[in-house]
């Protein structure tokens, strides 16, 4: 399997950069793939909704930034995986920008899936989508949306669902860290 990591920020915070690695080095142990881009380390333009990715140059976004490099790693990637604090119950605005400049990706027709209207894929591989978020303590509600946030991010790119999992910094790293595993097993389960 084929994975790419987008996490958000270099942060000095241990928690962050144990529960990274952590993370890849489970997907190391199951022979993936694995590549960690860094956000912060890019530089991306906000999307500005101007539509010429969709109807006017179909596929290609108008925007010439670092997300040109990162489109056909996306799109070979056999699962998303996003790494992000979790932040008013959202991913970091970074990681966000890079979801939201997808639309280049997905192909300028809808179609109708679990009575909503969504673009269609424009490739036919259907990737993985999972997600992690870090909160530093416990938050019902920020982590209720996060986790409603990736099932809704995952159905408009009519990805498989990988799921989410939210990691508490308080809860301790030898939890996290085995709540990781546990995660990328799950995740490596669904791929077939």
């Amino acid at each position: 399997m084929k994975a790419l990591v987008i996490e958000a920020v270099h942060y000095e915070n241990s928690t962050h950069t144990e529960c990274l690695n952590t993370l890849t080095a489970a997907m190391d142990r199951m022979d993936w793939e694995a590549e960690v881009v860094s956000a912060a380390d890019l530089h991306i333009e906000y999307c500005v909704g101007c539509g010429n990715c969709t109807y006017k140059t179909p596929g290609v976004c108008s925007f010439r930034d670092d997300m040109q490099s990162l489109y056909p790693k996306i799109i070979q990637a056999d699962l998303l995986l996003t790494f992000s604090p979790v932040l008013f119950g959202c991913l970091h605005w970074r990681v966000k920008k890079v979801l939201d400049r997808m639309l280049p990706i997905i192909a300028p027709r809808y179609v109708i899936r679990n009575g909503e209207l969504h673009h269609q894929r424009r490739y036919p591989h259907r990737q993985l989508y999972a997600a992690v978020g870090l909160l530093p303590s416990k938050d019902r509600e920020q982590a209720s949306i996060f986790t409603d946030l990736i099932q809704r991010s995952t159905i408009n790119m009519d990805a498989q669902i990988g799921g989410s999992l939210v990691l508490r910094e308080d809860e301790g790293m030898d939890a996290a860290r085995r709540r990781l595993i546990e995660f990328v097993d799950e995740i490596g389960g669904l791929y077939v």
